[in-house]
């Protein structure tokens, strides 16, 4: 599995000190994370966060500036190249349905673009 992390123009590992970034695992690095299904056998699928679907994300604070940050994607068994990609404020998703859906009355469907990856072979 590749090993995603976060941190600033000079490529350090970003720790969010006292919740600075996230609201969630303070004290500890931006690491990506797996959205997850939340359904029962048998229902429809229901992920965790809705919007999202199967992809990996990092759940931030509304004042998370993402121009200041690049993700690290690195395969920890080395068989593909190591991929440093810079974030822009149009990265940037409300995962909250509710407020997704207010949005999109309000102001009509954003035209957020998530990060694609393209994985090298080494």
């Amino acid at each position: 599995m590749a090993s995603n992390k976060i941190g600033y123009s000079n490529r350090e590992e970003v720790i969010n000190e006292n919740n600075k970034y996230s609201w969630k695992l303070g004290n500890q690095p931006l690491i990506f994370s797996k959205n997850y299904v939340i359904s029962k056998p048998n229902e429809p699928e229901k992920w965790f966060f809705p919007y999202s679907g199967d992809t990996y994300l990092l759940s931030v604070t509304n004042t998370f500036p993402a121009e200041d940050f690049y993700i690290k994607i690195q395969d920890t068994k080395g068989k593909y190249k190591e991929q440093i990609i810079q974030l822009q404020a149009f990265n940037m998703y409300i995962l909250c349905s509710s407020e997704n859906e207010r949005q999109a009355r309000s102001f009509g469907p954003r035209s957020n673009n998530p990060i694609e990856v393209i994985f090298e072979r080494n």
